[in-house]
Order: C-alpha cells, then sequence, then structure tokens
C-alpha cells in the first residue's frame, strides 16, 4: 500500500498579507522555459544543455518548510541523461551552473543539492539504478565528505524513473533536529542530518531555492510542475483590522478545497480565498493532495494592530552613522516613511532601516495599505566622546614596594586596556604593577562607544641604600675596659633607622641607636634603614681586646698646685694618668686612701669620710701636705704609698 509520511509542518498551507495575485514569480536561467500551468521545462532533447528556475523569495532555514512538486525526467533511458537538482544557494535569482553529468549543480559553490540522477558515471561512484543523494558545496562525488546522504534508488519499485511519467516528490525541512527528508512517489526515501546554517551556509539563515538540470552527450526532456505559494513555512501569522489576507492550500489532486467557517472569506471552495476576519480567527481547509492523501488542516488568522518598534541605536566613536531599524510586529506589504525634527537621515527614508549621522529625534511610520499604520520614536545620543583616564599619582619604585600598582580612574564602564612601557606594549589587564622605570602609557577603549583615551606617568626608582661610614674603633684593655664606637656616618644623615646585632661580642649599652657601647671583644654589625625609601645597608666592624697592657705608678702624676676658685679649671685634686689626664681611673684602683693635712697636722680631708678626690671646698690658700695609699688592679697589680705638698690657689 503506498504510503506518504507528512509532519505537521509539512501541511501546504501559505498566507499572505498583501493581494499580488495568484501566480508566485519565477526566475528562469540558461535553457530553462516556462511551459504553462506553472511548469517548466529546465532541458529538452538536445545535448549540452543547462537550465536553472529559481524561486523569487528567499527562505529561512531557522523555520520548518515543506515543498511538493511533480518531476519529470523524461521518457529516454538507455541513452538518456542527465537529471535533476533541488537546490538551495546563496548566489541569487540568476545562479547557473555548467552542462553535462554533473546536472548542472557540479562545483556549484556554498550550496545544498538533492540530487534526482539518471545516469550512472562511474567518476562520480554512482550506482546503476536511477538514484537520489544529499550533498553539498556542488560535490557530487558519493565517497566524498561532501555527500551526506544516499544514494538510494529513486523510485521503491523500479530502478529507472525515466518514464515520461510526472512524479510527485515531497521535501521537508526540520531546523529543531536538523533533518532534511525526501518522499518520491509519496514514498519516505532519504533522511539527511546536517546544520544547514552553520556547517553549509557559514551562519546565513536566509537562501534561494529551485532546481538545476543538464544534459552531455545524452539528454532527456526534463521538467518540474510547481504550485503557487508551494512553500510553506507555519501555520500562524498576524495581521490587522480591516487588512485582507489571503490563505492558500497546497495542490489538490481534483481541485475540490473546502473551508470551514465560510465567514469573512471571499469563496470558501477555491484553493486561495480572501479572508478579512474582524477578530483572530481558526480556518481549516479539506482536499485530497498529490499523492491522494486526505488533509484536513488549519490556519490561524491572528487579528491584531499593527505594530513597530525602533531598538536603540547611538553614535558612537566606533560607529558614527548607525543604523535605525524599524521592528514590525508584522510586515507583509509594510510601506515605511521616516522623519526626524533635529537629526539627519542621510539614506533613503522609505525603508524599514535608515542610515543617520546626527543627533537628535527619529520617527517612523508603517503602513499598509492606509489601513494599518503605527509609529515609533526614540533619540539618538552623540555618545562619541573621548575616554576620561586619570592615573591618580606618580609612582615611585622603592624598596617599600619594588612591584608598586598604578592606580588610575576612567569613565569608562565596559572597556579593553593596552598598557606600554617606553612604547612597548606589556600588558591588556585593568590592573599593573610598575616593575622598572619608564614611560607609562594607559590606552582604554569604551567597548559600548568604542572611544578611546590615554594618559601617561613617569614612573621612577629610588633604590639607593644608606651608606654607612665606620671608623676603626678603640681596643679594649683593662684601662678601657668599655669602648664607645663613635665616629659613624650616615649618608641620610637625619632620615634613618639603626640597630646593632652581633653573634659573639657583647653591648654595655642600648644596641638600637645609631652610638652604642661594648665591653667585650667581637664582630659588630650595623644596619641602617632609611625612612625615605626603605633601602637599608650594613657595615661590620671588629672591637679588639689588648691583654697586655699594664697600670703602675709610673703612669701616675699627682698635682702640686690645684685652684678651687670656681672655673672650673684644674678644681680638685686628684691622682691622673700621664697620657689620659681626663680619664677616670678609680676603676682601677682599690684600698685607696688618700689623707690631706694642714701646716699643722690636722686632718682636712680622707678620703674614707667623702670620696677620692680633694675639692678644697672651705679651705684656705697656702699649702698643704698629703699621704696617698692604693693598691693598682690592672696588669699584675702593685701597691702604692707616696707623700708630698700641694699648693692651693684660689
Amino acid at each position: 500500500m503506498k504510503k506518504c509520511i507528512l509532519n505537521t509542518y509539512a501541511i501546504l498551507i501559505g498566507l499572505l498579507l498583501s493581494l499580488q495575485g495568484l501566480g508566485q514569480t519565477y526566475f528562469l536561467n540558461g535553457d530553462a522555459t516556462a511551459t504553462g500551468g506553472d511548469c517548466y521545462q529546465l532541458t529538452t532533447l538536445s545535448t549540452y544543455q543547462n537550465g536553472t528556475v529559481w524561486y523569487a523569495d528567499s527562505i529561512d532555514l531557522t523555520s520548518p518548510f515543506s515543498i511538493q512538486f511533480r518531476m519529470n525526467l523524461g521518457n529516454l533511458d538507455a541513452n538518456g541523461a542527465d537529471g535533476i537538482c533541488f537546490v538551495l544557494q546563496t548566489v541569487g535569482t540568476n545562479a547557473i551552473g555548467t552542462s553535462g553529468g554533473g546536472m548542472g549543480y557540479q562545483n556549484f559553490g556554498t550550496s545544498l543539492g538533492i540530487e534526482f540522477d539518471t545516469y550512472q558515471n562511474p567518476d562520480f561512484n554512482d550506482p546503476f539504478y536511477d538514484h537520489i543523494a544529499i550533498e553539498y558545496d556542488g560535490n557530487i562525488d558519493h565517497n566524498s565528505t561532501y555527500n551526506i546522504a544516499g544514494p538510494v534508488q529513486m523510485s521503491p519499485f523500479n530502478a529507472n524513473t525515466e518514464d515520461g511519467q510526472d512524479h510527485v516528490v515531497q521535501i521537508n525541512w526540520n531546523p529543531s533536529n536538523q533533518s532534511l527528508q525526501v518522499f518520491f512517489d509519496c514514498y519516505f526515501r532519504l533522511q539527511g542530518n546536517i546544520d544547514l546554517i552553520n556547517t553549509v551556509f557559514g551562519g546565513q539563515t536566509t537562501v534561494f531555492w529551485g532546481f538545476t538540470a543538464a544534459t552531455g552527450g545524452l539528454y532527456n526532456n526534463q521538467t518540474v510542475c510547481l504550485q503557487p505559494n508551494i512553500l510553506n513555512v507555519g501555520n500562524t501569522v498576524n495581521t490587522c483590522p480591516g487588512l485582507p489576507a489571503q490563505l492558500y492550500a497546497g495542490a489538490s489532486s481534483n481541485g475540490i478545497y473546502e473551508w470551514s467557517p465560510g465567514d469573512f472569506l471571499s469563496d470558501s471552495t477555491i484553493a486561495n480565498p480572501i479572508a478579512t476576519p474582524s477578530s483572530s480567527t481558526v480556518y481549516t481547509v479539506d482536499f485530497i493532495n498529490l499523492c491522494g492523501d486526505s488533509i484536513h488542516a488549519q490556519i490561524e488568522v491572528n487579528v491584531e494592530s499593527l505594530q513597530v518598534n525602533i531598538p536603540q541605536a547611538n553614535i558612537t566613536c566606533g560607529n558614527d552613522t548607525p543604523e535605525l531599524i524599524a521592528n514590525p510586529n508584522f510586515s507583509f506589504g509594510i510601506v515605511y516613511n521616516w522623519s526626524t525634527t533635529n537629526g539627519q537621515i542621510i539614506s533613503s527614508t522609505n525603508d524599514n532601516r535608515i542610515t543617520v549621522s546626527e543627533p537628535g529625534w527619529y520617527t517612523v511610520e508603517a503602513n499598509i495599505q492606509d489601513i494599518c499604520i503605527a509609529t515609533d520614536s526614540i533619540f539618538v545620543s552623540n555618545n562619541a566622546q573621548p575616554v576620561s583616564i586619570d592615573i591618580l599619582e606618580p609612582v615611585v619604585i622603592n624598596c617599600y614596594n619594588e612591584n608598586p600598582p598604578i592606580a588610575f580612574s576612567t569613565d569608562a564602564t565596559s572597556a579593553s586596556y593596552r598598557w606600554f612601557r617606553d612604547g612597548v606594549l606589556f600588558s591588556n589587564s585593568s590592573s599593573v604593577s610598575a616593575g622598572a622605570a619608564g614611560e607609562y602609557v594607559l590606552q582604554i577603549t569604551d567597548l559600548a562607544t568604542l572611544c578611546n583615551g590615554a594618559d601617561t606617568v613617569q614612573i621612577t626608582t629610588d633604590l639607593i641604600p644608606p651608606l654607612i661610614t665606620i671608623p676603626y674603633q678603640d681596643t679594649l684593655s683593662c684601662l678601657r675596659p668599655i669602648v664607645a664606637i663613635s665616629g659613624i656616618e650616615i649618608s641620610d644623615a637625619n632620615n634613618y633607622t639603626a640597630s646593632w646585632a652581633t653573634l659573639n661580642g657583647h653591648f654595655a649599652d642600648d644596641s638600637q641607636t645609631l652610638f652604642t657601647s661594648v665591653d667585650s671583644a667581637g664582630l659588630y654589625t650595623l644596619t641602617v634603614i632609611s625612612n625615605s625609601n626603605g633601602c637599608s645597608a650594613q657595615k661590620s666592624i671588629s672591637v679588639f681586646a689588648n691583654e697586655n697592657i699594664r697600670f703602675d705608678s709610673r703612669s701616675l702624676a699627682f698635682p702640686n698646685v690645684f685652684s678651687p676658685n670656681g672655673d672650673e679649671k684644674n678644681a680638685v685634686w686628684k691622682p691622673f694618668l700621664l697620657d689620659d689626664p681626663s680619664r677616670d681611673i678609680s676603676n682601677f684602683l682599690t684600698d685607696y686612701e688618700l689623707h690631706i693635712y694642714n701646716r699643722w697636722g690636722s686632718d682636712v680631708f680622707n678620703s674614707k669620710r667623702s670620696e677620692t678626690q680633694w675639692r678644697g671646698d672651705d679651705a684656705a690658700e697656702g699649702v698643704y701636705f698629703y699621704t696617698i695609699q692604693f693598691n693598682t688592679v690592672c696588669g699584675t697589680g702593685q701597691k702604692f704609698n707616696d707623700h708630698g705638698s700641694i699648693t692651693l690657689v684660689r
């Protein structure tokens, strides 16, 4: 039993919103001719012919479609050639291929072809029977990667289809599962699955469609018979109140149609009645299609007011002549009229899109036969303003921060960044650090407006550590048990932090200051940090000890005159070192006993009662006598006794 698989989207019902006549425009090229009754002869009984026929309107591959037509491949079998191709392509309605075994489709370029091949070409790996195959880009070799599906025998019952008979062909496209189905004489023969939009047409969604055919050394009469408004792409469409809509049913095998309801229809018994409903209405139609199947289909005429919307567009640095587009809720038969009060239109004002060059108010009127009218207005702003950039402050690379961040502000909300150092691009990040001295330039592009801006900053370095100078220090001995480290010079004289450290010595004073004292031999290290740049320097010195120092009475002197008169010069009497009169020698003496007597032998001062030196506070001028004794403790030690006279002068 004959079977014809018709999906819901394959019902051949169309709808037009303007009365353009019942026929549909096709374009013929090459040897193709119209024979009447919507039939077109692509080739005749002549060698090396080539003909094409293309539908006037392009087809949207994002929507499903179904096409049903009659095809006649001629009546010459053994000496007949070469076949017909159903083709989707992007060239246009004047496209034509070459004659020969490629059926006018070989080397066609960006395209998809469904071939109905009636001649075996071994070069293309054809089977011996008349066959169907799906391929693309004009490559008809069935062993190539361009072969999507097939070949399969064209007729399920006969290897030969060059029988002079009309054969019903139906082609369905379903974008939801990216499938192409081919029916021949109402039997399903072949399915191919491919992403037509992206794989074949490089993202393009609308293409032209039609037929190619050719002959070579052999030939046949090859024709296709189409119907008005053959292409069905949906069963719902919008119209506005008062605007007539023309309905189309698919081809009927007996010419009988029954539309329901009959309200607001010009004739409910024809294929293409005119509908003028005042509100949304669902119409149904019953007829017998070319395959003899009873079709019960419906189409909804959705009546609503015409609306038009202009998406916002502005003048930017990347586009100083933006395009304004009028988007209606339906589009058949709309006439557009653009106007402006204070802007500038630099293109036609009678299209659904215009190009403008000045800011201002722009209005579009969408009009269908003065019955449906809608307007919309937008204000186009001038956003072509340079990007504002402000690098907040110069950055100095120092020891506190050897990679300081570069802070900046900008009015760009969505931006791309380009950082240059001394003319060389080194970053595309919004956040960068200054890793070296040089001239830094930040360039920003606002991605919303494509406007640019730039700012420059000079990055310098301050990495110079303090310069430390430390002279040789005194030697520790029993005469000098503590050495004050002195004579240090720092280049950053008043802005530093100093500290000392030692592994084998010992501090007699605070080690966290520049000048300190030590009481043990060892290696001492000074660290100085500059408070201005954080850089540091270190310097080490060695303090030595001399164990051979001796101290005895021959090193001492005993003055015979002193003058406690208040001028702080030679004000006290005491023994002192000959080579260092100012040194306090009391630490080197034990069992110290000093007596001062006047001329009458009276004891006027005793070191045991007060101190080790005589100040002569209340003594009168004159000659006095002293006795002194002590033990030295430096070196080998020595017991000492002495006496003498002292003259006190005021």
